[in-house]
């Protein structure tokens, strides 16, 4: 399961201590793993702030790749998400947010229908072939 969590720190320091101590706690008494976890740095003084405090307590910190960093489709949807949440009082950014989740849903429900609806229609005229080469038979005195 893929989870979110949004916490607000005074500084770069209490941050990194709340998302370690929130990391170690999922290890420790979850099924999580260290490689589960992603933390998204605005800058560079809040990085190194990261790497410190990871290294005291022993935890690896791997950096992906930049060029491919941004890519990654899940770095895009929380990118996505965060935007939003940038500006709380921005309603249009929020609301065009739902819309798009409401809309891809209904996407893929009539996607899933229209494959459902084309599969019966299939087995229908088969089926109606097949009552039909019935009735012929019949009628021919073959049966």
């Amino acid at each position: 399961m893929n989870k979110i969590l949004l916490y607000n720190a005074d500084n770069p320091k209490t941050e990194a201590k709340w998302v370690l101590s929130t990391i170690t706690g999922m290890t420790v008494f979850s099924n999580y793993k260290e490689s589960d976890f992603a933390i998204v740095c605005c800058n560079e003084q809040n990085l190194m702030t990261y790497r410190r405090l990871f290294a005291r307590r022993g935890l690896p910190i791997r950096e992906p790749n930049e060029t491919l960093y941004p890519d990654q489709p899940i770095i895009r949807e929380v990118l996505k998400i965060l935007r939003i949440f940038s500006d709380p009082y921005d309603e249009d950014a929020f609301r065009q947010r739902i819309l798009d989740a409401h809309n891809a849903r209904w996407d893929d429900e009539i996607a899933d229908i229209s494959r459902k609806l084309e599969a019966d229609q299939k087995r229908f005229d088969e089926l109606d072939r097949l009552i039909e080469h019935l009735y012929e038979a019949s009628v021919s005195g073959k049966i």
